[in-house]
């Protein structure tokens, strides 16, 4: 097997040493059995923090999430992996309305969640872009990117909503099912307002996964706080696509989104 493989410590721990000796697959660093999930982590504090909200969320009839596996004695981490059910559907990147829906019912549940004290202070790169995005910090971009965002950032304001924890890399990690509700995977916790969630995946959805931009940018826009949190939400994406790792592959498309979202507010 792959050097990268869990070692047995970890799957005794978890319980599923048999499982992943039957059959598994590995994407990147990630592991995956018939009905469970195991991820390396890179963010103790964060790790911990998402398992104890994911665990504590009451079954929806709009949204599922994949549970938190505790090691047998009831920690969530071993060895520098956790471990979670593997939600069954597939990708659909022609169902955004439907994503969108999942995704506001799934922060519904999250309104009443405190404010974790680990991520004000995290230094994980997707972390500081979002901080920049608000102002909040700077960040080396590439020139390129700068031009862009700074015409984004001219027209940023402020915004109404109130922050909480939210989903922000919902694109990409929602699975579909005929006759169950999306199940929403990789939760990616930031301390935003819902919408700039929402927005995110607006961004996504045209810039990386070509979805037709009209309907997506209108409707968003119509949202309280729409115009503004598009505009941070751009502004992240620029602040990610902007590093030399992503520039290449994903900012043709970001710069695209961009001048058709400037079309309609500048």
């Amino acid at each position: 097997m792959d050097l990268t493989f869990p070692p047995d410590e970890t799957l005794i721990a978890f319980g599923v040493r048999d499982e992943f000796a039957a059959e598994c697959e590995n994407r990147g660093q990630v592991w995956i059995s018939k009905n469970f999930v195991l991820k390396p982590v890179s963010d103790c504090m964060e790790s911990e923090w998402s398992c104890e909200l994911l665990e504590s969320l009451a079954s929806s009839p709009d949204f599922r999430v994949a549970g938190p596996i505790r090691t047998r004695s009831g920690e969530w981490i071993a060895n520098g992996y956790t471990c979670q059910s593997r939600l069954t559907g597939e990708h659909d990147m022609n169902r955004w309305s439907e994503l969108l829906s999942a995704a506001a019912a799934f922060h519904g549940a999250l309104e009443s969640v405190p404010e974790p004290k680990w991520m004000a202070q995290s230094q994980a790169f997707f972390q500081r872009c979002d901080r920049f995005a608000w102002e909040d910090e700077e960040l080396f971009v590439d020139q390129r990117s700068l031009r862009t965002i700074a015409r984004l950032r001219a027209l940023a304001g402020s915004v109404n909503a109130s922050n909480q924890a939210i989903h922000g890399d919902l694109a990409g990690n929602v699975l579909f099912e005929p006759g169950k509700p999306p199940g929403i995977i990789d939760f990616t916790p930031y301390w935003r307002p819902a919408a700039y969630a929402a927005a995110i995946v607006v961004v996504d959805a045209i810039a990386v996964h070509n979805a037709a931009p009209n309907r997506l940018i209108e409707d968003h826009l119509e949202l309280v706080d729409g115009r503004q949190t598009l505009l941070r939400a751009a502004i992240f994406r620029g602040a990610v696509y902007g590093q030399e790792q992503f520039y290449d592959y994903y900012f043709a498309g970001f710069r695209s989104f961009t001048e058709g979202l400037l079309d309609r507010i500048e």
